[in-house]
């Protein structure tokens, strides 16, 4: 009944609209593209940009335009005008002479402008036009109405002139309904019932998840997702950070998969270094990627700086674009000088080293030319003769010389103990020989591969020699010790290793004279050649390296511990625990190992009669090995008080820096004898 009121209401007040005059331009049919059309590519707008066009047909004349952004050319001839718009005009607006302006929103004829497409109007009037007034009454109410492709809204009185004209009726739950209508005065009226329909699923999934899904600009959630929708056209827009949104229409479906993929691109791009050296500097755009294999970059111009002491600065200014991955390799230019050296004796073993790093290693006198600057540590080694280690820098473009000569060692003349020491093992433990697998895989790389060796049976000291036992040799022959010809020994000062004036093998590891109750204490300040001119003494001679790490895992009575005697380290070293009180104890102090030796973990290092090589577990010989023929440092094993556990293991080599060089001698280092069986 509602609806029937409301029906006769229109008609009668209806009526009074009729025979309006209106002079009004107005659009006829639909807006067209023209696929086939070709537009003037050097006609650019104000920004550049290729412009899209625009044809207007028309049955009238003197037609005059304009538009928001400005008509960029107006190409005109008889019945057909084409307008050059910017691809962003969204406005057009039609004058002619007797008529009121005709203004086309182009966006609600169906007109997408893009650059380089062309579309086509036709546009006309009438002078005297009858409009008349009809009304559309959807079932239920409330529905959008579109009346030859514009928009009129949800309204139900529309004026229109007499003919043809098709009407869209849209409403959210019910299909879409497109009829063609002929309006004359006697048909004014049209009513039309609207089909409800159900929402139907959709499922949205993106590469990679997790982006934002946008439906008519309302979020729907988080991909991948599925959710229900009403049949229809919607706009959908995919959102994530880092990565460009997408978005489209897509037209859901009754009875159709409703399924919509979506592959994302980022918004950076990925740029992909190869530094060399790789510990140089990198900025870029001075923000600092070092150490940085890729970075991700938005699209842009970057300035890439490298940089490292000692080399050449390399700059470079690269463009990131969207999608276009970029591989970037740098090699870094030394800056570099020379080094002239001449030695004496003329066959001494030289070692430069940069660090921890072995640069070089010779024989004699040398020339080298583009080495790079920096600070450089010489060494200079023969036997018999006083190690030279020595501090040089190079300088760019700059010849450095270095002229070395070395301090012959005056061997002592050391008369040996009776005659009875040759057979006197008072102090010492048999070690019968045998085969065992030398070094650890799982230890650093000089101590692998682990191998098989054979020794001899042997005699080794019970205990590392003490500072009693070195004070008899030095009173007995007046040896003079290499601290007490250089007048100074290392000594770690909590925070670095110094050299203290006065410090020798009488001295604990503050420098200051020990107490007589001290003098069990394994000797330290002693180098390898005090070491060795000791065991010569005492008709003793220093372990090899390989019968050194065979009596520490016990010989043939080895149980396989980690540390020599026990797989608990506190039973049988003195080393550095994390809170517990640091330094050198008595020898003796801790149980024995499987052979009955006393500290071969922990304490003090222990020097070894070999030369040390990194390499040398590779070349090894199987029968008693004793080591390269030739070097610069001597091995040292054991660990010392001062080391972190796993430093006391049975299988540890000792190599840092130069604290193998035979003069060296310091707070850690110490030794003990061995002799031949027979």
């Amino acid at each position: 009944m509602k609806q029937k009121i409301l029906i006769l209401l229109l008609l009668t007040t209806g009526i009074g609209l009729y025979a309006q005059d209106i002079s009004q331009l107005r659009i006829t049919g639909k807006a067209e593209q023209l696929l086939n059309e070709i537009i003037n590519k050097e006609v650019r707008d104000k920004n550049g940009e290729l412009c899209a066009g625009l044809v207007i047909l028309s049955d009238l004349t003197g037609l005059n335009y304009q538009s928001s952004l400005g008509i960029v050319k107006n190409n005109q001839s008889s019945g057909k005008d084409f307008l050059f718009l910017s691809p962003s005009e969204r406005m057009v607006e039609v004058f002619c002479s007797g008529y009121e302006p005709l203004k086309i929103i182009l966006n609600e004829i169906g007109i997408k402008l893009k650059s380089g497409e062309v579309w086509q109007i036709k546009v006309t009037g009438e002078k005297k036009l009858n409009l008349i007034p009809i009304n559309i009454i959807a079932n239920p109410e409330g529905a959008n109405i579109t009346i030859d492709g514009i928009n009129k809204g949800m309204g139900i009185t529309y004026q229109v002139t007499e003919g043809e004209h098709e009407i869209k009726i849209e409403k959210e739950g019910y299909r879409t309904l497109t009829k063609k209508i002929n309006v004359n005065t006697n048909n004014v009226l049209f009513t039309y019932p609207l089909e409800r329909i159900e929402p139907v699923l959709i499922h949205v999934k993106t590469t990679p998840s997790e982006a934002k899904i946008y439906i008519d600009n309302f979020e729907k959630g988080i991909t991948d997702k599925d959710f229900h929708l009403f049949p229809g056209k919607y706009k959908i827009k995919i959102s994530k950070s880092g990565f460009v949104d997408q978005e489209k229409e897509i037209v859901v479906e009754e009875n159709m998969p409703n399924s919509y993929s979506f592959t994302l691109s980022k918004t950076s791009v990925t740029l992909s270094l190869k530094v060399t050296p790789s510990d140089a500097k990198v900025l870029i755009n001075k923000e600092d990627y070092s150490n940085r294999a890729s970075v991700e970059l938005s699209p842009g111009r970057y300035l890439i700086e490298i940089s490292k002491e000692g080399y050449s600065i390399l700059e470079e200014t690269i463009v990131m674009v969207l999608e276009k991955p970029l591989v970037k390799e740098y090699l870094l230019k030394r800056k570099t000088g020379k080094l002239q050296i001449t030695v004496q004796p003329t066959d001494a073993r030289v070692e430069l080293k940069n660090g921890a790093e072995i640069i070089n290693q010779w024989s004699g006198s040398k020339y080298i030319k583009d080495i790079g600057i920096g600070k450089y540590t010489l060494i200079t080694i023969k036997e018999g003769y006083q190690t030279n280690t020595k501090q040089i820098s190079i300088m760019e473009n700059q010849t450095t010389s270095e002229d070395i000569t070395l301090e012959k060692i005056e061997a002592p003349v050391i008369q040996k103990q009776v005659e009875k020491n040759q057979t006197n093992y008072e102090g010492m433990v048999y070690v019968e020989g045998g085969e065992f697998m030398m070094g650890s895989e799982s230890g650093d790389d000089d101590e692998k591969p682990v191998h098989k060796v054979v020794v001899k049976s042997f005699y080794i000291d019970k205990y590392e020699v003490t500072v009693a036992e070195f004070e008899k040799f030095v009173n007995a022959t007046n040896y003079k010790t290499n601290a007490e010809k250089e007048g100074w020994s290392y000594i770690w000062n909590g925070s670095s290793w110094v050299k203290k004036n006065g410090v020798y093998w009488l001295c604990g590891i503050d420098g200051k004279l020990i107490t007589e109750s001290k003098k069990n204490y394994p000797v330290i300040h002693v180098s390898w050649y005090d070491a060795n001119a000791y065991a010569l003494w005492a008709g003793k001679r220093l372990p090899t390296e390989a019968e050194w790490e065979y009596a520490a895992r016990g010989g043939k009575n080895s149980r396989g511990y980690r540390y020599s005697g026990s797989d608990n380290i506190k039973d049988v070293a003195w080393y550095c625990e994390e809170h517990g009180i640091v330094t050198i104890h008595e020898v003796g102090a801790k149980q024995p190992n499987e052979l009955g030796v006393y500290d071969m973990s922990g304490n003090v290092w222990e020097w070894c009669h070999d030369w040390y090589s990194e390499n040398y577990y590779y070349n090894s010989m199987y029968e008693n090995p004793q080591g390269p023929v030739s070097g610069i440092y001597r091995v040292l094993r054991g660990g010392a008080w001062s080391c972190l556990e796993p430093y006391n293991s049975v299988y540890i080599r000792s190599y840092m820096m130069n604290l193998n060089i035979p003069t060296y001698r310091d707070i850690w280092v110490g030794f003990r004898c061995a002799k031949d069986a027979n």
